[in-house]
This record gives structure tokens, sequence and C-alpha cells, in this order.
């Protein structure tokens, strides 16, 4: 039993160093060219870190037009708030006239007078 573990013990102190040295051997050949496994790595996170860049941009993107779309919106609202504002004054003085021409007919200022009043 002693002897089976004093054999494991030197089996992975003798493996330990080639394993090291195989490892070291992925990643470089002798001539100090990298390999095709660690280019392929690093093409990888290459693309992966552009693919995250671009995503950010176009978020970015989306952000700044929805931005501007609201804007937009919220100029066409005030504009056709404006709109309606315009247009019920001007039926407001046309109403007006029309009560007061009526009213001048019938009795004087009186009736001008309860317009403006309830106006």
């Amino acid at each position: 039993m002693k002897a089976q573990e004093n054999a494991g013990k030197v089996m992975r102190t003798a493996a330990l160093p080639r394993m090291q040295k195989r490892k070291a051997s992925a990643e470089t050949n002798e001539d100090g060219v990298t390999t095709p496994d660690k280019q392929t790595k690093r093409f990888k996170a290459a693309v992966l870190h552009m693919t995250r860049e671009k995503a950010a941009v176009g978020r970015a993107l989306k952000e700044r037009k929805w931005e501007m779309e609201r804007v937009e919106r919220e100029e066409e609202r005030e504009l056709r708030l404006e709109l309606a504002r315009m247009e019920h004054d001007r039926l407001k003085r046309i109403i007006q006239a029309l009560v007061g021409s009526r009213g001048d007919q019938r009795n004087g200022d009186d009736a001008v007078n309860r317009d403006n009043a309830a106006a």
C-alpha cells in the first residue's frame, strides 16, 4: 500500500514538468511562432470584443434616435396645442361678434356684457 502511494507520488512529480512543457509548447512552437489554437482564441476574443463594441454603439444610436423622436413628438404636440388654442380663440371671437351683433339689434349692450362676464 505504501509502495503504491510512493509510486503514484513519483509518477505525479514526473508528469508535472511534462504537463507544463506541453502547455507551454501548445501556445508557441520551437520557433516562437504562435500556434493556431492560440491564434484562434485571440481571434475569438477579438471578434467578441468587436461584437460587444458594435452592440454598444448600436444601443447608443438607438437611444439617441429615440430621444430625438421624443423631442420631435413633443414639439409636434406643442404645435398642435398652439394651433388648437388659436382656432379656439378665433371661434370665440366669431361667436362674440355674432352674439354682439344680435345683442345690438335686440337689447343693446346687455347681451355683450353678459357674454363678457361669462367669459
